[in-house]
């Protein structure tokens, strides 16, 4: 049984070296003697953006192993592997794994791509909580990874939708969207992205909420003010909104861009490249208030082929990195990403950029996982729609009210 278990973990390791051959799977050492009750041996594999800088992967790598070796200074016969990964190398995971039956016991991602790994036999349901567990997130990040009463992940952190500039182009962001608008007329070069996360944004800002709350101004006005904005973002040749993200990202990197949406996962490696010179805002509000980005909420899933001891540690691990002093360590090293559990105390007078990522967190929305699925099934054809609109090949206006009704797809969990 030792033989097959130290054999399964050897394919496990070509696999996933064959994947990624220039990264480095990392590992703890075994100590004794046992303090803690969790033990056993597990995979870990973080998602990078894939538009991580060199540095964001030292300190990534840094962050997890600092968690493993708080966690293994309570459980010290915990052996704990971790594997970075660029995001869509999680794909090419999940086609190894259902090719030898093997896989990571704990994968950190985004819950966007929750369904798809799911359907790939990647994945499975996440164990159930305890109520004492629950402390440990939000009900809103609960209600985003519940599908019919069954967690499919544990929320980690929130990965907000903001706006990243260029100070010394835009000495002072753009408090609303005539400000923005006023900035485009004077030459700035804007660049958005056409996803669900800044559509919403944008419609919530005028107005139109699907969340069915009430807003400011009457339907027939914001309805009014969408197809107006869309047209402005069309015929202004200083605004680019685009569905391919790595040239907004560049963009600003390299000056094409003075100011784009920007995804806060993107911070530390703009913050390499622009030091001092990267501003960073929440995104400009509208006759109705703040805008209302979707959030992309990190998580914790499991993994499909864990035995019971695997799949019992990785819930250890992932319940001890939602704690409130871990989440709070791993927010102040990165300054990129917000904590999903609601004790966490943050020193927000001492860091700017925490505090306009903690305004932006209130602001945003969280979407239950009936309806990020019925989005996701339908973005393809709304950024489509979207590249055809700012390409001139169809009219803003004819547009809006379309645009408007596929970003409000029927919920499935609703009868």
């Amino acid at each position: 049984m030792i033989l097959n278990h130290l054999r399964r973990w050897s394919l496990l390791a070509t696999l996933l070296l064959g994947i990624s051959g220039c990264s480095v799977m990392f590992e703890s050492e075994p100590q004794a003697p046992e303090t803690g009750r969790s033990e056993g041996r597990i995979l870990i594999v973080v998602s990078l953006s894939r538009f991580s800088h060199p540095s964001d992967h030292a300190k990534a790598a840094a962050t997890v192993q600092q968690m493993v070796t708080d966690f293994r200074s309570l459980h010290p016969n915990a052996r704990i592997s971790y594997r970075l990964l660029r995001a869509g190398e999680i794909d090419d995971l999940g086609m190894a794994q259902a090719r030898s039956g093997l896989g990571p016991d704990l994968i950190l991602m985004s819950a966007a791509n929750l369904g798809r790994l799911r359907r790939l036999g990647v994945i499975q349901e996440a164990p159930s909580l305890t109520p004492e567990q629950l402390h440990n997130f939000s009900p809103a990040s609960l209600a985003a990874v519940r599908d019919h009463q069954q967690l499919l992940a544990l929320p980690a952190y929130e990965n907000l939708m903001l706006m990243c500039y260029d100070r010394s182009v835009v000495p002072a962001a753009p408090q609303n969207l005539d400000d923005l608008v006023s900035l485009a007329s004077q030459g700035q070069q804007i660049g958005l992205h056409n996803n669900l996360s800044v559509l919403h944004w944008v419609t919530s800002a005028l107005g139109l909420d699907f969340s069915h709350r009430p807003r400011r101004p009457s339907p027939a006005t914001a309805l009014l003010n969408w197809s107006r904005w869309l047209t402005w973002a069309q015929v202004s040749p200083n605004v680019t909104m685009t569905s391919f993200s790595d040239l907004i990202y560049t963009g600003l990197q390299d000056g094409r861009y003075d100011l784009i949406s920007c995804p806060a996962f993107w911070l530390p490696s703009l913050r390499h490249s622009l030091g001092n010179r990267l501003g960073i805002a929440p995104l400009p509000s509208g006759p109705a208030g703040p805008g209302r980005p979707i959030t992309d909420l990190i998580v914790w899933a499991f993994g499909r082929n864990s035995s019971l001891q695997q799949r019992t540690l990785a819930m250890d691990f992932a319940l001890f990195t939602t704690n409130a002093e871990q989440q709070r360590r791993v927010i102040l090293r990165h300054q990129s990403l917000m904590p999903v559990n609601p004790e966490v105390r943050l020193p927000l007078k001492s860091y700017p950029d925490l505090r306009t990522l903690n305004q932006v967190s209130r602001d945003s929305e969280l979407v239950g996982l009936p309806r990020e699925e019925a989005l996701q099934a339908i973005n393809p054809t709304i950024t489509h729609l979207l590249d055809r609109v700012m390409a001139g090949e169809l009219p803003a206006a004819r547009e809006a009210p379309r645009l408007l009704n596929l970003l409000d797809p029927p919920d499935r969990s609703q009868p």
